[in-house]
């Protein structure tokens, strides 16, 4: 997973003439051109988009949206890129944290991480126009809209401040009805989580081998026993390929009930997350 620099101006390619503005070049293709993602790398593919930013609200900000347009489609294809439970993905959220933690900026759990990019690039100054991006890129998310598409997203949907509003033409119920029922094993095994607490304990020195910042949802705890009464643990596990493939074992048996439980609590969180988006734009 990788993010190209962008060191060049963008250019002019086509004349909308319904919609009253030209598209820019936007090369979204940022995976292929590296081999792996660095603080460097997504740090400075971050600034080379401030750098747009600044250059548009200098010179365009009051006359043209296209350029808004395409640097929100950069940072959708910052945020696509780590918008994972992939190595890959996690490679690029701990890159991520550690350049907003070099320049200064504290998120809340709670903060979408469309939120996080959204305000990394456009700063703190104005907290709606923040929050309103940033629901343009969970719509976009929630959409299933590739980044390529994004510009045409909004433009479909008569702009910035309609889809702040909750104005978002949906994908047509056939193909939304699909998508819900195409659950990965990944995150169905995820349920599991939701199932009944079979025994609860501390420990000093389990808490000592515990990695908070890396913590996603569950912990693997390897034990072993002599008697099927006691158990002795011997590692905290928490890589996240090791947990993925757990949750994919898993899979075959969590129930219905806390599949529902699961999408429940998702909906709960995604609520909240809005909600506080709401209460920062105010």
């Amino acid at each position: 997973m990788a993010f190209e620099v962008i060191d060049t101006p963008m250019t002019e390619n086509t004349i909308n003439k319904e919609a009253g503005f030209v598209f820019y070049d936007v090369d979204t293709d940022f995976a292929s051109k590296l081999a792996m993602s660095s603080d460097d790398t997504i740090g400075s593919t971050l600034e080379a988009i401030i750098e747009q930013r600044i250059d548009w609200e200098n010179n365009e900000y009051a006359r043209s949206n296209a350029k808004l347009y395409c640097i929100l489609t950069e940072c959708y294809e910052v945020f696509q890129n780590m918008n994972g439970l992939d190595d890959e993905s996690r490679v690029c959220q701990s890159a991520f944290k550690r350049v907003c933690k070099a320049k200064g900026y504290v998120f809340s759990d709670a903060a979408h991480l469309t939120a996080q990019v959204v305000q990394f690039v456009f700063g703190v100054n104005d907290r709606r126009r923040v929050s309103s991006y940033a629901k343009v890129l969970r719509a976009a998310q929630e959409n299933r809209i590739a980044p390529k598409g994004l510009a045409d997203f909004i433009i479909r949907n008569r702009g910035v401040e309609e889809i702040r509003r909750g104005n978002v033409v949906r994908i047509d119920d056939k193909k939304e009805t699909k998508a819900k029922t195409q659950m990965s094993t990944e995150t169905k095994g995820r349920a599991a989580i939701f199932d009944a607490v079979l025994d609860s304990f501390s420990s000093d020195t389990l808490t000592k081998k515990f990695d908070a910042s890396a913590y996603k949802n569950s912990v693997l705890l390897l034990a072993t026993t002599k008697d099927g009464t006691n158990f002795d643990i011997r590692r905290i596990i928490q890589e996240d390929s090791v947990i993925s493939a757990a949750y994919k074992h898993l899979s075959k048996t969590v129930s219905e009930a806390s599949i529902r439980q699961m999408v429940i609590e998702d909906a709960k969180v995604q609520a909240d997350d809005e909600s506080e988006s709401e209460d920062d734009a105010e």
